[in-house]
């Protein structure tokens, strides 16, 4: 017979086994989550060690379906049914899914050297030696990488990485360059300096081998509706008909355009949709100060926050605002907060994507009228307050290391998401036409990613049908319409901003229902940041005393 204490002890000792396996695979993510003794390790990625990877994942799936849920506390339920969804969802990446065999930037992200030169959580000398390290082990990194890979490639997705890995070694021969210069007097100064231009040289091979297969490259980027399902079922715990989510999909794209239409009148009226929206779009920072006003900006969000009882905040400290780094410029801005298991540094950095300098003066108007001041406010209440930034914050209080290891992209994306349209009907800009066109115009490059990703990966829709429907459906200029539908190539869950928001909303709904007169938002909320960012779905499992079903 198996007792409460034998299921909670053979889950604790799977959770440490699973975590330990899982940081030896990955040294780079254990660094980046605040693991330090991993700090500088970059270790070549084979078919053999995947395969050992494969065999770990497997063995402590079974150990973990095994263990009684007879006796196990609330949060030890969690952690294992949040674990063996984790466990599952990478073996099927790593034996069916194989990304990393056709999209070169899948292994791409353990490269960035940033949280060495950024985060002061260890004396300089230190985390300059481990970057050296980590640089030296670049080449031998790269030759793995490649071995790995299968052409021929998606032609958006070829180009997107070739682009990408140079900005890459542009970043080592830039940012980290410039770093280890401004530290000479240290002496790991120099081997940084020497190992960056050692690693950018081996970047550009790999670029130069990228290059070399554009001459075969296709069209066929999309990964088909099985395999789409499958990343649904297991990374967000979704088995919802890929029809009913187009559906609702078309619902919220039909719902934000009304929006629109209704704030333009306001802000223009008996003019046309485009004046309106070329009136806040058109009224945006100057290219030289779109960082500065960015972040004069940011504390007006985060008091009304704090003082409408919005979500709590957790740290006094600010998200600094800086320019994207190059080689994660496809995105229009992104947040980048300290690992979970930090206990040192609190450094947090809020990226937004200026108008690259060589661009024509139309590009860059084009660029900028993304970031008309009513947009960046959305868009900086999405990445900060209280979005990515306060999430970041309380993921690092989540409750179990399973929940500060394992999430889920509907949710991470879809509380930012959320927060958008919620921060707006909690008062904030006091029902602003501007601020009211800017959300829905923003929600409508989310819902059109969704559906562009599943028209494009189960549909056969086109690229430069994708680009025109951002174009048409969410009233997007070419350049950032062509950029939106480039990324869903690559990175077919982005359909997870609308689908997690709507989610929430559900949620939101059901919980407030069952509270009754005791319902906060606040209360809502702290409760929903409180467990990391699985997937909504397994929330509800463990908020709602009663499920109905009824998911959208």
């Amino acid at each position: 017979m198996t007792t409460q204490g034998d299921s909670s002890a053979r889950l604790a000792v799977l959770v440490e086994r699973v975590l330990d396996e899982r940081w030896k695979f990955s040294p780079a993510e254990a660094a980046s989550s605040g693991i330090h003794s991993y700090d500088g390790i970059l270790l070549p990625v084979t078919l053999g060690s995947i395969r050992v990877r494969v065999a770990e994942l497997r063995a402590a799936q079974a150990d973990g379906e095994t263990i009684a849920p007879d006796g196990l506390s609330p949060q030890e339920l969690f952690d294992k049914d949040l674990l063996l969804l984790g466990l599952r969802h990478e073996i099927w990446e790593l034996t069916e899914n194989l990304s990393f065999r056709r999209d070169p930037m899948v292994l791409m992200w353990p490269l960035e050297a940033t949280a060495y030169m950024d985060r002061n959580y260890a004396p300089i000398e230190q985390r300059m030696a481990s970057m050296a390290k980590l640089l030296r082990a670049v080449p031998a990194y790269l030759d793995s990488v490649r071995d790995l890979l299968q052409p021929p490639f998606a032609k958006p997705v070829l180009g997107q990485a070739i682009e990408a890995y140079s900005g890459v070694a542009g970043y080592y021969r830039g940012d980290v360059t410039e770093f280890a210069d401004a530290n000479l007097p240290i002496v790991a100064g120099v081997e940084v300096m020497r190992a960056a231009e050692d690693a950018a040289e081996a970047i550009d091979v790999m670029v130069a081998y990228l290059r070399s297969q554009e001459s075969t490259a296709n069209d066929d980027f999309a990964i088909g509706a099985d395999r789409y399902a499958t990343m649904l079922s297991l990374g967000e715990m979704v088995n919802i008909p890929l029809a009913q989510i187009e559906a609702v999909g078309e619902r919220e794209l039909a719902r934000h355009q009304a929006l629109v239409r209704e704030a333009a009148e306001r802000i223009a009226p008996g003019k046309s949709l485009a004046d309106a929206i070329a009136i806040v779009t058109k009224d945006h920072p100057a290219a030289d100060k779109l960082i500065d006003e960015t972040r004069e900006m940011l504390e007006e969000i985060r008091s009304f926050t704090i003082d409408h009882d919005i979500a709590s905040v957790v740290s006094e400290v600010r998200a600094a605002v800086r320019e994207t780094p190059a080689f994660m410029r496809w995105a229009f801005a992104a947040m980048d907060g300290p690992g979970p298991f930090e206990e040192v540094a609190t450094e947090s950095f809020y990226y937004v994507t200026p108008a690259e300098t060589y661009w024509s003066v139309e590009q860059t108007e084009q660029w900028l009228s993304n970031f008309g001041y009513a947009t960046l406010k959305i868009i900086s209440i999405h990445e900060t307050y209280p979005g990515h930034y306060v999430h970041f914050l309380r993921h690092a209080q989540a409750p179990s290391a399973v929940s500060k290891v394992f999430g889920a992209y509907s949710f991470w994306e879809g509380w930012a998401h959320y927060c958008e349209e919620m921060f707006l009907e909690a008062g904030y800009g006091n029902g602003d036409p501007k601020l009211q066109l800017a959300m829905a115009q923003e929600a409508l490059v989310r819902v059109c990613r969704l559906l562009c990703s599943l028209r494009m990966h189960t549909r056969g829709q086109t690229l430069a049908e994708s680009e025109r429907f951002f174009q048409g459906q969410a009233f997007m200029e070419e350049l950032p319409a062509k950029t939106e539908a480039l990324r869903g190539t690559f990175d077919p869950g982005y359909l997870n901003y609308t689908l997690g928001k709507m989610l929430i909303y559900k949620l939101r709904a059901d919980w407030q229902a069952e509270q009754g007169s005791a319902y906060s938002l606040k209360a809502f909320h702290d409760e929903l940041l409180s467990h990391g960012g699985p997937p909504v779905l397994l929330l509800r499992k463990y908020m709602l005393r009663a499920d109905d079903g009824l998911l959208l």
